[in-house]
């Protein structure tokens, strides 16, 4: 319901019917990879405890762009053995 209202909103605006354009097709194949490799999870930058008392600092600094690129090429598939 939120994305129909979203794109009413969006239509009144532009005068346009361009919401569509916001997103790319999406297929999801429920298929086991065929050479899964066993890889490290990454973990992201905390901020330490102490740094964290007095301010409102993010905790959580995430992934570098190599950790991400990492992260997203690992297998998530839990019922595939290795």
């Amino acid at each position: 319901m939120a994305r129909k209202a979203a794109e009413s909103i969006d239509f009144d605006l532009m005068s346009k019917k361009r919401f569509h354009l916001l997103f790319r097709k999406f297929i999801y194949r429920n298929v086991v990879p065929s050479n899964p490799r066993r890889a490290a999870k990454n973990i992201s930058y905390k901020l330490a405890v102490r740094e964290r008392v007095g301010n409102f600092h993010e905790v959580d600094c995430g992934y570098t762009g190599e950790q991400a690129r990492n992260e997203v090429s690992r297998c998530l598939r839990c019922d595939v053995r290795l």
